[in-house]
C-alpha cells in the first residue's frame, strides 16, 4: 500500500508538470511567432522603404566590405630612461601563477625596452627566465614591507628607479599583458620626473 500512494504522488507530481510546461510551451510558442511576424513586417517595411541611387552604378554589383575586429592599441609607456626604471620580479618556480605570468612580463619587457631582474624564492627557474637572481635576505627585506606582514605575494612585479632605488609597486599575481603594461604605465606616469 504505501508503494502505491508513492507511485500515485509520483504520477500526479509528473502529470502536474507536463500540464504546466505544456502551457508555458504554448504561450512561448504563440509569443516567438508574434516576435517573427513584427520582425518580417519590420524587414519588408525598410526593403520597400525609397533608395536614394545618386552616384551609385545599378550595374555594378554591390559587395559589402568585410570588418575586421582591431586589436585594441597597446598602451602607450612613458618615454622614460629604460636604464633608469627597471622591473623586479619576485617568484617561485614551483607556483602556477608565476609560470602563467612569466611569458606576460617577458614580452612585455622585450616590447618596451624594459630589463627584467628576475629573484627567485625557491632558487628554481622559469622558462623564461633561465638564470633569475637568488632571493636573498636583503632582497626580501627590500620588497618585504610592501606586502602586509611582510608575506610576499607571487608573482610581484616592482618598478626600481636604478640611480636612486626609489621603489614602486606594480602588481601582484598573474594578469593579462595589457593590464600589466597599464600598471606599469600609471606607476610611471606617478613617478613622473623622479630621479
Amino acid at each position: 500500500m504505501h508503494i502505491n500512494s508513492n507511485l500515485k504522488r509520483i504520477c500526479l507530481a509528473m502529470g502536474l508538470m507536463f500540464y504546466a510546461l505544456s502551457a508555458f510551451a504554448d504561450i512561448s510558442v504563440s509569443q516567438i511567432n508574434a516576435d517573427v511576424d513584427q520582425a518580417v513586417a519590420t524587414q519588408t517595411a525598410e526593403v520597400s522603404a525609397p533608395v536614394v541611387t545618386s552616384g551609385v552604378d545599378l550595374a555594378e554589383p554591390v559587395h559589402n566590405p568585410v570588418v575586421v575586429a582591431k586589436k585594441p592599441k597597446k598602451p602607450l609607456i612613458p618615454d622614460v630612461p629604460k636604464q633608469k626604471w627597471q622591473l623586479v620580479l619576485l617568484f617561485q618556480s614551483t607556483c602556477p601563477h608565476c609560470q602563467h605570468f612569466d611569458p606576460v612580463i617577458a614580452d612585455f619587457a622585450k616590447r618596451y625596452g624594459f630589463h627584467v631582474y628576475a629573484f627567485s624564492l625557491d632558487g628554481g627557474a622559469l622558462p623564461d627566465f633561465p638564470d633569475p637572481l637568488l632571493a636573498t635576505q636583503a632582497v626580501i627585506s627590500k620588497f618585504a614591507p610592501y606586502f602586509p606582514g611582510g608575506q610576499i605575494v607571487r608573482p610581484a612585479v616592482f618598478l626600481v628607479n636604478t640611480q636612486n632605488t626609489q621603489v614602486i609597486p606594480v602588481s601582484v599575481g598573474e594578469m593579462p599583458e595589457t593590464d600589466f603594461a597599464s600598471r606599469v604605465q600609471q606607476a610611471l606616469s606617478e613617478a613622473g620626473g623622479q630621479s
